[in-house]
């Protein structure tokens, strides 16, 4: 829906992006990997990751901001891993806990249509 209605959007990654957040804990990066899903369009880039949302369908357009632990379940749960390894569970854990400290987390309750698009938009840029 982005693509197709708001201007000057690109697509990175489709499935799998990889999120890094920097030393100093106040940013973080997404990357295009090779694993980009159903479509073939992931991109060898790193761009700043501003914010992320949680898409629900619903009969209406609504976005909210979630926090603390909301925000880091949606993070977490969200994270592709091998959960029963418990040295790579702390360290995926330890990282869902960066991004939550640093990325503005949304959950958007949405039909799909440009709307939907134009009020996750608007939400982000309005942070």
């Amino acid at each position: 829906l982005w693509l197709g209605n708001i201007e000057g959007c690109d697509l990175i990654n489709d499935d799998n992006p990889a999120i890094q957040v920097s030393e100093d804990g106040k940013e973080a990066f997404v990357y295009g990997t090779p694993w980009s899903g159903k479509t073939p369009c992931y991109r060898n880039i790193r761009v700043p990751l501003r914010s992320i949302v949680r898409l629900t369908q619903a009969p209406h357009n609504k976005i909210s901001e979630i926090k603390g632990i909301a925000a880091y379940a949606c993070v977490i749960s969200s994270a592709s891993s091998i959960r029963w390894e418990r040295k790579v569970m702390d360290g995926i854990s330890k990282t869902a806990e960066a991004i939550v400290g640093c990325v503005k987390c949304c959950s958007l309750e949405c039909l799909p249509d440009a709307d939907a698009a134009f009020t996750c938009k608007n939400f982000i840029e309005n942070d």
